[in-house]
């Protein structure tokens, strides 16, 4: 009978030494935090900064579509008359007017140092787009025309820095192409900053990255494996110190005999009642602590999954608007035109720097250079106080030089397979750099094969 009594005894001692150390699991609050932080940081932003991402973010898309058309129209007359950017121009006044509805509204429930400094990020986002517009976009919307182009390059002050001379004014080429992209992406660059700064200021802490729910996820996982550890090590050590107390008492103790007295019994049972329902509500805590972790994966899988539909869509309307710009060259024959011989007595033998055929090879997006060389093959003349080249007698056209005559010319019909003669419908235009030893290509010129 006190075999029995003891280890029932035993029984409660070990419900005990889950409390003993007076150990609490982590908050289950952490979990709903986290769920709580993702929901509202990401979908419970003010409506007038939200409106602004969306329409910043169709300006940038605009603008990689417009640097598309330009690079393009650097070497091809043909989709030069296409190239304008009245749709990029449209976006930006569709920005600037979001910024002014935030001003209005969204900037008047601020207080204090923030909105101060919100301000400050306002007007340095109208002053970038002021002058994106003034030196770039809005000269360029109704086309690439002579008289617009010259603007640009005067507003961007790039001819006396890469030493252009003046005669090039309104022409559009490589460089001219260069120095726009240049100027956009740098700007971009500095709006990507401000936009990035005003929406922490207006929601307080920026977005929630995936990997940052992930390191969450794991960290709650970790807190839950260590609470488990650390429940069963201090359950096992109180026990153990228990049973030693209880049987040092037991012996030491002649009213306590052979068993537990009736109101020891009942104490002990009381004990046991309420130990029960401390553990009861520790497992339910703990099943609703996984439950949230399993939530918790649920909204991870979500967002990457929405990521990635979001990225596929976004590939194929660019693929499809790649397709749409595509364009057939129809050039005017009645435009050929053959050099005039005696123009080519003083003309200068040249060909391709090996440095800028590796340049060109490698991707870099450099105009072409050439050089002085005996038995060239190109020829550059001068014609109404204009540099010119044109491929020179000596050039035969094969797989090896054929990529370098592309760079310099547009090939119009050319088949690799029975090609060989061509006529010359315009020549390209080149700018001697350094005293008529080497030229720069300033715009490409046409071949009819």
């Amino acid at each position: 009978m006190a075999k029995n009594s003891y280890l029932k005894s035993l029984l409660v001692l070990l419900l005990i030494s889950g409390s003993l150390f007076g150990y609490q699991q982590p908050a289950s609050s952490n979990s709903e935090t986290i769920l709580t932080q993702v929901t509202q940081e990401n979908k419970s932003q003010s409506l007038e900064i939200e409106q602004i991402k969306t329409a910043y973010n169709k300006f940038k898309g605009e603008k990689t579509k417009f640097i598309g058309q330009l690079k393009k129209a650097a070497t091809d007359q043909a989709s030069r008359l296409s190239t304008k950017s009245d749709k990029l121009s449209k976006e930006l006044n569709n920005l600037q007017k979001e910024l002014k509805n935030f001003r209005e509204q969204e900037l008047t429930k601020l207080q204090g140092e923030k909105k101060k400094k919100a301000e400050e990020i306002i007007n340095k986002i109208d002053a970038h787009l002021k002058e994106m517009s003034e030196k770039v976009i809005d000269p360029l919307k109704n086309g690439l025309t002579k008289d617009k182009v010259e603007i640009v390059q005067k507003q961007l002050d790039f001819f006396v820095t890469q030493n252009i001379p003046a005669k090039y004014y309104g022409v559009f080429g490589p460089k001219t192409n260069e120095q726009i992209n240049k100027f956009l992406t740098d700007k971009q660059t500095e709006l990507d900053k401000e936009i990035k700064a005003l929406n922490e200021i207006t929601n307080g802490t920026p977005e929630k990255t995936i990997e940052q729910i992930s390191e969450e996820l794991n960290a709650l996982k970790k807190d839950n494996q260590i609470f488990k550890i650390i429940f069963l090590i201090s359950s096992v050590f109180a026990t153990g110190l228990i049973i030693f107390t209880f049987d040092k008492n037991r012996r030491m103790s002649k009213n306590i005999g052979r068993g537990l007295n009736k109101k020891h019994q009942e104490a002990l049972s009381h004990l046991y009642n309420e130990l029960k329902k401390d553990l009861d509500n520790l497992q339910r805590q703990q099943n609703k602590s996984n439950k949230e972790i399993k939530q918790l994966e649920e909204t991870v899988i979500s967002t990457k999954q929405t990521l990635v539909n979001h990225i596929k869509e976004t590939d194929k309307k660019i693929s499809e608007n790649i397709k749409n710009e595509k364009q057939e060259i129809d050039y005017d024959k009645g435009k050929k035109q053959q050099v005039n011989q005696p123009i080519l007595s003083n003309a200068i033998e040249v060909s391709e720097t090996k440095q800028s055929a590796s340049d060109r090879r490698l991707g870099k997006s450099q105009a072409v250079i050439l050089e002085k060389k005996r038995r060239g093959n190109y020829l550059v003349y001068t014609e109404e106080n204009c540099e010119h080249l044109i491929p020179s007698e000596n050039l035969s056209i094969n797989e090896y030089n054929y990529k370098t005559l592309e760079a310099l010319f547009e090939c119009l019909n050319y088949n690799p397979n029975y090609t060989t003669h061509f006529q010359i419908v315009q020549p390209a235009i080149v700018n001697s750099v350094s005293s008529g030893k080497t030229w720069e290509l300033i715009e490409r010129g046409v071949l009819q094969f």
